[in-house]
């Protein structure tokens, strides 16, 4: 709670599990950093500049990551089962995720945003009240998007860029919107 730069670092096969982390104090901060295979589970993380950070594999499962700044959770790997809400982007996924089984909701831009990735969104409840539920883009390629319910009150509920449809497959989703929500952008 309320260090300077980062709350939690953890690397090479690390599980950090069932803490608490807020409020980290600078303005780039970082409530838990991951890098070389470290796993989250379990964790709430709150009120920092990105909640979860990781890199280089790993796996961030059941946290609860909520009102951070830019990311609630940011990198590459398995990303399954968290609750992620009120964050500017909920997840920003790197190449090679694998995003399942989350409840998404409240962001500001993007619920879930893929560049430059080639991942997987399986299964995942998207409520999007501003912005997109789920943004494609950045040169992306053979992007999985299959058994998710994605709700758009505003943006869209499925975005992907000209730049992103190559490989592109998308099944069994059910869509939901309102207001001025549409089912997606192609």
């Amino acid at each position: 709670y309320e260090n300077r730069q980062i709350g939690i670092q953890a690397a090479y096969n690390t599980r950090v599990a069932g803490n608490t982390i807020q409020n980290q104090t600078n303005t780039f901060s970082t409530g838990l950093s991951m890098f070389g295979g470290a796993s989250a589970s379990r964790n709430v993380v709150s009120g920092n500049y990105d909640g979860i950070s990781f890199s280089g594999g790993g796996d961030v499962t059941e946290n609860r990551v909520y009102d951070n700044d830019r990311y609630g959770i940011t990198g590459a790997g398995a990303i399954d089962r968290n609750v992620v809400y009120s964050n500017a982007t909920n997840i920003n996924a790197g190449s090679g995720s694998a995003i399942r089984n989350n409840l998404l909701y409240a962001s500001v831009d993007y619920g879930i945003f893929l560049a430059s990735s080639n991942g997987q969104v399986l299964g995942n409840t998207v409520y999007a009240t501003s912005g997109d539920a789920i943004r494609i883009q950045g040169n992306s390629s053979n992007v999985r998007v299959r058994n998710n319910i994605l709700w758009a009150t505003v943006g869209d509920a499925l975005s992907v860029a000209a730049d992103s449809q190559s490989g592109f497959a998308s099944d069994f989703n059910l869509f939901q919107t309102t207001g001025s929500g549409a089912v997606g952008l192609w």
